[in-house]
């Protein structure tokens, strides 16, 4: 009796489950797994799985060996950057032994051709004053009279006391005239005249009456500053 009810039972629950399934829109009674083949399913999930990590191990390997091929590709390039940043340091010095060798040559050139002032040069400064002689005879300057380096010395109102250096001067008739003779003149020049030249009214006691800078070159800013300070220029062409 008990069994005849549990089949009638079960019977129902199988008739009414697709539909209580359809009705709810559960998964139907084909589309249900046992448990075996659940069981089954996981299983290739995990091989699946299994693939796919071994599939990303492969793929870091593969960074990884690209990674380590990049880095010694990478030091070659650091070394022959290493061996450029020592052929230009080595360049460098070479540029500066040159640039120190012409700089030297230049001042060598400069003192040579701005040292007209020294005894040595005497020569050159009577050069020059021929050549402005028609300038200076304007002025009506005998150029025979002019005394060409003329010691005067610092009692330490200018440079220091004791202080030695020269002038060009010419003096005649209670005129004097103090020069400078170069052969190039700025404006480094032309303030080591103005000092010069009142180092030496107080050495020799007297007031010049003008003061003329004589020039083979001379630039327009220097000439424009010269003359803006009374000091006459005579260039010569």
């Amino acid at each position: 009796m008990n069994n005849d009810l549990d089949k009638k039972i079960e019977k129902k629950i199988e008739e009414m489950l697709p539909l209580i399934l359809e009705r709810y829109k559960i998964y139907s009674k084909e589309e249900l797994l046992t448990r075996e083949e659940f069981l089954e399913a996981l299983k290739h999930i995990n091989k699946r799985f299994e693939a796919i990590d071994r599939r990303f191990e492969a793929i870091d390997r593969r960074f990884e060996a690209l990674q380590q091929q990049m880095d010694k590709r990478f030091e070659v390039v650091n070394k022959r950057f290493e061996a450029m940043d020592k052929r230009f340091e080595a360049m460098d010095k070479r540029f500066e032994a040159l640039f120190q060798e012409m700089h030297y040559g230049f001042n060598k050139m400069h003192v040579i051709l701005t040292s007209f002032g020294a005894r040595s040069g005497v020569r050159l400064e009577k050069t020059i004053v021929n050549l402005a002689k028609k300038a200076l005879e304007e002025r009506q300057i005998d150029i025979t009279k002019i005394e060409y380096n003329k010691e005067i010395i610092d009692d330490g109102s200018y440079f220091e006391k004791g202080y030695k250096t020269h002038i060009d001067m010419y003096a005649h008739n209670s005129q004097h005239i103090f020069l400078d003779i170069k052969y190039k003149v700025d404006l480094h020049d032309m303030y080591d005249f103005i000092k010069r030249i009142k180092l030496a009214e107080n050495f020799l006691k007297v007031k010049s009456s003008k003061n003329i800078i004589i020039a083979l070159e001379i630039s327009d800013a220097t000439k424009k500053e010269a003359e803006r300070r009374r000091l006459e220029v005579i260039s010569i062409d």
